[in-house]
């Protein structure tokens, strides 16, 4: 990993590159990993795909390889986390993302997207809900924002942190 810390602000949103990951950890897996893919639609030209492809879920107790991004979250507030991803079909379509905060670890958020049904177009998510992953801090520091592999062979472009709960990327230009 990187061991960045990225700085959240508390007037923008803050995008963060998949590919700049602060740690890793392979977890309950001995063969999948994140690998870079160059590709021209992918903000910034690179995206992570968890490979290989062989259809394999970790589920039940079993945690894939995950990716730890570490930021600093500057005031006591609620921040709210997107994610874009692009599955290929209904088998690699689910991906998991958890907040750790001092010391705190929030459940495992499982996003099943459905961006599959959307012709390898680039996702945020959720998409159907429209409800992030939040995390309310009582204090500000460094929390650490968690993807997990759930379903093997999905892509995974950036993530996009803000405290304003009515941000939607769909209806923001730019994202």
């Amino acid at each position: 990993g990187s061991e960045y810390i990225f700085f959240a602000s508390q007037f923008n949103e803050v995008a963060i590159e998949a590919e700049f990951f602060s740690s890793c950890n392979f977890r309950d897996s001995n063969e999948h990993e994140w690998i870079e893919v160059e590709d021209q639609n992918s903000s910034g030209g690179v995206h992570l795909l968890a490979y290989p492809d062989i259809k394999a879920h970790f589920k039940d107790g079993v945690l894939g390889p995950s990716l730890s991004y570490d930021i600093f979250l500057p005031t006591n507030d609620t921040y709210f986390a997107w994610i874009s991803v692009r599955p290929n079909s209904y088998g690699n379509d689910t991906i998991g993302m958890s907040w750790n905060n001092n010391g705190s670890t929030d459940e495992i958020m499982i996003m099943q997207t459905y961006a599959w049904n959307s012709n390898g177009q680039w996702e945020w998510e959720p998409q159907s809900t429209r409800i992030p992953l939040n995390l309310t801090l009582n204090e500000s520091g460094i929390s650490t924002l968690t993807i997990w592999m759930r379903e093997d062979g999905i892509e995974f472009d950036r993530i996009i942190i803000t405290n304003d709960e009515d941000f939607d990327p769909y209806k923001e230009e730019g994202w």
